[in-house]
């Protein structure tokens, strides 16, 4: 099999298989602040059930040389996300800046925020 069609399956298949195992947590009552253990473990198991039923099919040669390329794909893609969010949210305040008629209050408005960010991650949930 060639390279683009293990891809497609391998994106297929987890929209086959994590789909529905979503849902299922979605439409059971499921509340992301009391069970954050089951959502962690039910989709980081996802992708390592596809990636056996991809070496079942495909075997384990081609698996594991397309395993890299994959992972890659998606750092790159996590990485370019990350910037392009970042650059959008400086784009975001320098208009604010602009359009701003109290310039003084902005910057404080924005310090504020910031302070609270910096406060809220540096806080232990009890």
């Amino acid at each position: 099999m060639n390279l683009d069609f293990n891809n497609a399956f391998y994106y297929i298949s987890l929209i086959v298989i994590g789909a529905p195992v979503i849902y299922f947590l979605t439409k059971s009552g499921f509340s992301y602040r009391e069970e954050k253990k089951t959502l962690l473990i039910s989709i980081s198991l996802t992708p390592i059930l596809i990636l056996l039923l991809m070496s079942a099919i495909f075997g384990i040669d081609e698996t594991t040389e397309n395993i890299g390329e994959l992972f890659g794909d998606f750092l790159h893609f996590i990485i370019y996300t990350v910037i392009g969010l970042f650059f959008l949210g400086i784009c975001l305040v320098i208009l604010v800046f602009l359009i701003a008629d109290n310039k003084k209050e902005v910057v404080n408005n924005i310090k504020d925020r910031i302070l609270k960010i910096r406060k809220g991650i540096g806080r232990k949930n009890k």
